[in-house]
């Protein structure tokens, strides 16, 4: 992903201005999912966007807990029972995602919309750099992934304000 030209789509919270979910499909990758899989995910990450879209945005991390609950209920109250998702965060509470699991594929899912800063990006001055990804850990921006990998489930939530 080109660095200079790629911008989160939450970051522009213009009156008036709506950011939807096809400002996020960029950021979906299904490599290595097959057709039926693809479409399973890109269908639960547009139900999940329409219930969750104010969260799309970059440094909204903090509200992960709000995030994962309404994840869970879509899933429980929808045909979406072929996928289980669970909690990751990275050093201590600096960030949140999901990981997703569905059926018959075998590797982990990331549900990211929050975003992980390109390396060198001021997270305070340039929030538009931190970027979300949709997908299999193997496929996200190098620097994403070694943020991924190194999540830990077990560690709880640790709300914070920027």
């Amino acid at each position: 992903m080109d660095r200079e030209n790629v911008v989160h789509p939450g970051v522009d919270r213009t009156e008036g201005k709506t950011i939807t979910f096809e400002n996020f499909k960029k950021f979906i990758d299904t490599t290595g999912m097959s057709e039926q899989q693809s479409q399973r995910f890109i269908d639960f990450l547009r139900q999940l966007f329409s219930e969750t879209s104010q969260l799309w945005r970059p440094g909204a991390c903090h509200a992960c807990e709000v995030f994962e609950e309404k994840a869970k209920r879509l899933i429980r109250d929808s045909s979406f029972n072929d996928l289980q998702i669970e909690p990751r965060n990275y050093s201590s509470g600096t960030h949140f995602w999901l990981v997703g699991k569905l059926a018959g594929l075998k590797k982990e899912l990331i549900i990211d919309p929050f975003g992980v800063p390109f390396p060198g990006t001021d997270i305070y001055t340039q929030p538009e750099k931190i970027i979300p990804f949709f997908g299999i850990i193997d496929h996200a921006p190098e620097n994403a992934r070694n943020i991924y990998r190194q999540g830990d489930k077990d560690a709880g939530y640790h709300i914070f304000r920027p």
